[in-house]
């Protein structure tokens, strides 16, 4: 799988970004994280470590880099 697919996984609507909705809804399906663990702080703090623009959302960008690609 590419960055690119994987961020289309993620991208559960299909806007170009993996905001806390798109981002709960993976971590529950894809990487089966138990609802209970998805706090509202916890899922903030995620967004916040994994966005390298420190947004409140994930692009493709992010992805890339974090699986070590250089962009």
């Amino acid at each position: 799988m590419t960055p690119e697919d994987a961020f289309k996984s993620f991208d559960v609507n299909f806007d170009g970004k993996v905001d806390r909705n798109d981002l709960v809804h993976s971590l529950k399906c894809f990487i089966k994280v138990p609802e209970s663990e998805l706090t509202s702080l916890r899922v903030d703090r995620l967004l916040k470590l994994l966005s390298f623009e420190k947004t409140e959302c994930l692009n493709l960008n992010d992805f890339q880099r974090l699986l070590g690609i250089e962009i």
